[in-house]
C-alpha cells in the first residue's frame, strides 16, 4: 500500500483501530453476536460444500458438474464476504466517521475491497 506522507500510518494487519472504541467499551470484533453465528453458519455450510467437491474429484464426477459447485462455493463465499463488510460498515466504520476518525478505517476497508475484487 502507498501512503501520502501527510497520513498516519496503516494499522497493523488484523487490527481495526475504529473497532478498539475508546477502552470503556470491550473492542467490537463483529456489530452483534447474530452476526458472528449466521457467518459460522455459512462457513459450516461451505465446508460441507467443499468436502463434496473433494468428494466429486475422488469420484471422477463429471468435470463441469465439479465447476458449477466450485462456482456455488465461490458465490457462498462472496456473500460471507459482503455481509463481513457490512458489518464493518455499519458497526466500526461508522462508529470511527462519528467521532471524526473515519478516514484510516475507510482506507484499510479500501485497500480489503480491492483485493476481493481483483480477478485471479
Amino acid at each position: 500500500m502507498h501512503l501520502d506522507d501527510r497520513h498516519e500510518a496503516p494499522a497493523a494487519p488484523g487490527h481495526c483501530p475504529a473497532c478498539d472504541g475508546d477502552g470503556a467499551e470491550p473492542a467490537r470484533r463483529l456489530s452483534h453476536q447474530a452476526d458472528k453465528a449466521a457467518l459460522l453458519n455459512r462457513l459450516r455450510r461451505i465446508e460441507g460444500q467443499v468436502r463434496g467437491l473433494h468428494r466429486m474429484v475422488e469420484a471422477d464426477r463429471y468435470c463441469v458438474d465439479v465447476l458449477v459447485q466450485i462456482a456455488a462455493v465461490k458465490a457462498a463465499i462472496d456473500r460471507v464476504a459482503l455481509e463481513l463488510v457490512e458489518s464493518h460498515l455499519r458497526g466500526c466504520v461508522q462508529d470511527a466517521i462519528g467521532r471524526g476518525e473515519g478516514e484510516l478505517s475507510i482506507r484499510e476497508l479500501m485497500e480489503v475491497l480491492k483485493g476481493l475484487l481483483r480477478q485471479g
